[in-house]
């Protein structure tokens, strides 16, 4: 989680190339929380299908609260929060991109 919070907290740059490097950044973030999600619904569906066999769960699997819904779990509540904050952060980073290249076209125009 801290690597999406040092993500949401980091200052927007004028630099669009700085942008876009912050934007694969998020994307990544997300890719990564994401596979977070599938991992807790695995792990759902693990525990569901060793508790309808009857057979003792490993430990790792034992340790993890049991939701009738993985969707009810923290994590993933967490998780789809942190996607939509970095969507936004993504979208206001694509504004300032747009924003900069009208300055630039403006200025070149200008200057013309």
């Amino acid at each position: 989680m801290d690597e999406i919070d040092s993500i949401l907290n980091a200052p927007l740059s004028n630099d669009p190339n700085a942008l876009r490097a912050e934007i694969q950044k998020a994307r990544q973030a997300e890719t990564k929380a994401k596979t977070q999600i599938y991992t807790l619904r695995g792990k759902k569906g693990l525990q569901a299908m060793a508790a309808a066999m009857g057979e003792e769960l490993p430990p790792q699997l034992a340790e993890t609260p049991i939701y009738d819904d993985p969707e009810d779990s923290p994590q993933i509540q967490e998780l789809r929060r942190q996607i939509a904050l970095i969507r936004e952060m993504e979208r206001q980073q694509h504004e300032q991109i747009a924003e900069l290249r009208r300055k630039k076209a403006e200025l070149e125009s200008g200057s013309n």
